[in-house]
């Protein structure tokens, strides 16, 4: 499995920041239970149709700040409980996949493919997220893991 390796402008997106352990979050609680009460709101700002899940670096061992989002128009404000975080641009690796297979794609980028490149290395500048594709069946959602690169030395 091949990822695409792009290179994608900044971002912002708009959503509740919910401090989680990645490998245990319960995931459709932080979709049904933070995010789409406000969703409405969230839809007003976007900057375009879909569906955000971003990793933001919390300095502690095996933590993320998740923000499940929609990227937003520049000039969008958020009220508390929800945040509007800035997607730094630059090299990515992107991987896509079905919901169904999310979990193992994920140990693929980190078990495999990073540990194996001669190439890239994840940029810890930069944030790995999720874009979702709509769709009413959560199994079969198309997803794209987009993982943060920078050139090896």
């Amino acid at each position: 499995m091949e990822p695409k390796i792009i290179t994608l402008e900044a971002f912002k997106v708009m959503g509740p920041q919910i401090r989680m352990n990645p490998m245990t979050a319960n995931y459709k609680d932080l979709w049904e239970n933070h995010f789409d009460p406000h969703q409405q709101l969230i839809e007003a700002c976007a900057a375009h149709p879909g569906y955000y899940g971003v990793y933001f670096s919390t300095g502690e061992r095996g933590m993320a700040d998740f923000v499940p989002s929609m990227a937003v128009r520049d000039d969008s404000v958020a009220a508390p409980p929800l945040v509007i975080r800035d997607v730094r641009g630059g090299l990515f690796a992107v991987f896509e996949c079905s919901m169904a297979e999310i979990g193992g794609v994920w140990g693929f980028i980190y078990g495999k493919w990073l540990p194996q490149s001669e190439e890239y290395e994840e940029d810890p500048d930069g944030v790995c997220f999720e874009r979702y594709s709509g769709g009413q069946d959560p199994a079969g959602m198309r997803v794209t893991i987009h993982m943060p690169l920078k050139k090896k030395r």
